[in-house]
């Protein structure tokens, strides 16, 4: 493993830490967020699409529960 590849991995466990751009900027020595931002767009894409996924996923057990207790209600 290349140091630089522990960087992609630091950055990429911060940002599914929930650690504010800002800080991981800072953590990384780059100038900007927006430096930030580019070079690990690819990480914080996979890491949304992720958090995506599981709000859809809680939000439709939600529903499954709340229709199954609504039908037992009407009964």
């Amino acid at each position: 493993m290349r140091l630089h590849d522990l960087r992609h991995a630091a950055a990429g466990l911060a940002s599914a830490a929930g650690v504010d751009l800002k800080m991981i900027q800072h953590d990384m020595g780059h100038a900007s967020p927006a430096t930030t931002a580019e070079t690990y767009i690819y990480i914080f894409k996979k890491m949304a699409k992720e958090a995506v996924r599981a709000s859809a996923a809680l939000l439709l057990s939600h529903a499954r529960v709340r229709m199954s207790l609504e039908g037992t209600s009407q009964a």
